[in-house]
Parts: C-alpha cells; sequence; structure tokens
C-alpha cells in the first residue's frame, strides 16, 4: 500500500479551531486586498453540481465580509434553482440578495445574430431565424448547434441566377426536424476526423477541463498529431483553453465550452469502454501522486468498476478516509460523510 497515505488521529476540538482560523484568514486577506478601485468577483457556476455545504460556505464567507467590495455571483439551471432559491431564504445570510432569470432568446434576437453570421437573401432570413426559434425555444446553445449543422450539412448555397445566397428548404426541415440538442451535438462531433472523435471521447473520461499530457497518454498521438487535432476541436468549437492552463507549450489545459457537449461526447462509449478508459487515466494520475491529485485519482477509480482489483479496492479505501478527514477539517460536511460511508463500504 502507498505509505504516504495513513489515517489520522480525528480531533472534534481541533477541527473547529482549524475551521474558525481558516474563516478568520480568508475574511482578513479579503478586507485586505478588496478596495473600491480594487474590488473581487467572484463567480461560482453550475451551482447544481456543488454540494449544499460548499456553497455554504461560499455565501458565509461573503455574509462574514464587512470591509471592502465583494461581488458574489451563483448560476445554476433553471432546472435546479430551487436549489440556491432554498439556500438563499435562510435568515442567516443578512445582505441583500439579487435574483437575475436569464430568459431564452426571443425571436428578433435569432433574426439579429443571423444577420451578423451569415449573408442570406431578405426574402429567406426571416424564415430560417423563425424555424430556429421556434424549434429551440430560443435556447442559446440549441440555436448554435441547429445553425452549425445547417452548415455543416450544406443547407446554404449560392443562387447562381440570383446572385444572392440562399437556403435549401429540404436540407433545412430535416436538420429541423431533430429536436434533440444531443442528437446535434452527436452530428457535429461525427464531422470531425476519426483522430479529433477520439481525442474527444478521450477528454470527456478525463473530466470537463483536461490537460494534454493525459489525453497523449489515453491516445497515444504523436506531438504533431496531438495538436492538429487539439485545434481541430478548438476551431470547431468543442473545447478551448482554459483560463488557468499551463502555459509552457508542454502541458496545456483545457475544458470543453458546455457541459452538454462534455455529456454527449461521454455518452459515446458504452459501460465497459468507459471503465477500461477511467482505469487507465486512474493509473498514469498514479505515477504523479500527491495531495493535489488525490480527489481527481480516486474518483477516476471509482468510475473504474470492475477493473479495479482487491488491492487497489483497499487501498483505495485508505484515500477516502484521508480525503474525508480533509474535507471534514475544511468545512466541508456532507462531502466528509460521504466520503467516510464509502470507505467503510470498500
Amino acid at each position: 500500500l502507498d505509505k504516504s497515505v495513513h489515517i489520522a488521529k480525528d480531533d472534534i476540538d481541533f477541527t473547529m479551531q482549524q475551521n474558525m482560523y481558516l474563516f478568520s484568514t480568508i475574511k482578513k486577506i479579503l478586507e485586505a486586498i478588496t478596495s473600491q478601485k480594487s474590488p473581487i468577483v467572484l463567480s461560482v457556476e453550475d451551482c447544481q453540481w456543488a454540494s449544499l455545504n460548499a456553497l455554504d460556505n461560499i455565501l458565509r464567507i461573503y455574509n462574514q465580509h464587512s470591509n471592502g467590495y465583494l461581488f458574489v455571483t451563483l448560476s445554476a439551471r433553471s432546472e435546479h434553482i430551487k436549489l440556491l432559491d432554498d439556500l438563499l431564504m435562510d435568515e442567516k445570510y443578512e445582505k441583500d440578495v439579487q435574483k437575475i432569470t436569464l430568459a431564452n432568446l426571443r425571436y428578433e434576437d435569432v433574426l439579429l445574430w443571423l444577420q451578423k453570421s451569415i449573408v442570406l437573401s431578405d426574402d429567406v432570413l426571416p424564415n430560417v431565424a423563425y424555424q430556429l426559434y421556434q424549434h429551440t425555444k430560443g435556447n442559446p446553445l440549441f440555436v448554435k448547434e441547429v445553425f452549425n449543422s445547417l452548415v455543416k450539412n450544406r443547407a446554404f448555397y449560392f443562387h447562381e441566377e440570383r446572385q444572392v445566397w440562399t437556403v435549401d428548404d429540404t436540407v433545412l426541415l430535416q436538420v429541423i426536424e431533430q429536436t434533440d440538442l444531443i442528437d446535434f451535438i452527436v452530428g457535429r462531433i461525427q464531422f470531425l476526423s476519426n483522430d479529433a472523435q477520439q481525442l474527444l471521447i478521450n477528454a470527456a473520461c478525463v473530466g470537463r477541463v483536461f490537460s494534454t499530457d493525459i489525453v497523449q497518454h489515453m491516445c497515444a498521438f504523436e506531438e504533431v498529431l496531438l495538436r492538429e487535432c487539439f485545434e481541430e476541436l478548438v476551431a470547431n468549437g468543442f473545447i478551448v483553453l482554459s483560463p488557468n492552463h499551463q502555459n509552457n507549450g508542454i502541458d496545456e489545459t483545457f475544458q470543453f465550452v458546455h457541459d452538454r457537449i462534455h455529456e454527449t461526447a461521454y455518452a459515446m462509449l458504452n459501460t465497459s469502454e468507459k471503465q477500461q478508459k477511467h482505469y487507465k487515466i486512474a493509473k498514469y494520475l498514479q505515477q504523479y501522486m500527491s495531495q493535489d491529485l488525490l480527489f481527481q485519482l480516486v474518483e477516476q477509480y471509482q468510475l473504474s468498476g470492475d477493473c479495479v482489483t482487491e488491492e487497489e479496492k483497499i487501498q483505495l479505501s485508505y484515500w477516502h478516509y484521508d480525503l474525508a478527514l480533509h474535507s471534514k477539517n475544511t468545512g466541508l460536511y456532507e462531502q466528509a460523510l460521504r466520503l467516510f460511508l464509502t470507505s467503510e463500504s470498500l
């Protein structure tokens, strides 16, 4: 077993003191660096994936902040917005909270976006905009995916006699009839080269954010081919450089532009394929074992299913326990409980 992983003795008083010290330190740091000239904006997206305990800690920090300029935004999908509503109804959050609901695009918005995106004759453009709006209900991502699918299927063409760009109504209706957003994303993925598809699917197994070194290990591509595939995926709007990427020319970090694209690419694998790829990722991460990678390593082993050996399950239980103590000491109690229970079950 890994000698660097150990079971630490728990101490309730120590845990409470550590939590108080942590929040006190964060408060002092924020008060020192948040000025009117240099305010801080903390943006937390996709809160539907976060634990209530983690969100509660963020709001506690905001609520205790009294000196300085700190602005916090939390966002979640509309179907999960009740999660934030229930949390913010708590009386302990004394500061005013403003809720902003981002509505879907209107027909006029879709029409304006099309006018800026493609040159079509005036008699065709309103109809295309109307079809897009009707079948997507104004969902921005859905509008973009349908439009990209129309371009890929050559729905737009140049009419030589009229000397204008127009649309093939048959292709338009065929594409529009695919009412599932996932179908459009899968269709766009299938237009990629085979190597780029393979890279995208392997990257989806790593997570929404991934580094080039892990993907290269998974795909076994030469550096030139790897770079070409990344460029193809970026050019087609599937991935972008992560804001926190390591810009050393060797190990760069990318992320999927939207979680629906990540989910779709991942769903293209069957259960057995997913488990094998997760196991391969876990074995690779274990070579560079560190506390920073432990959460990611444990997650990959958990998703490896039947590929995990009995000896690895024992090691996994120690890792879960170590992470549970770490989560508990930082105030993430729900996460700590889940890790403790998983450790016990292993």
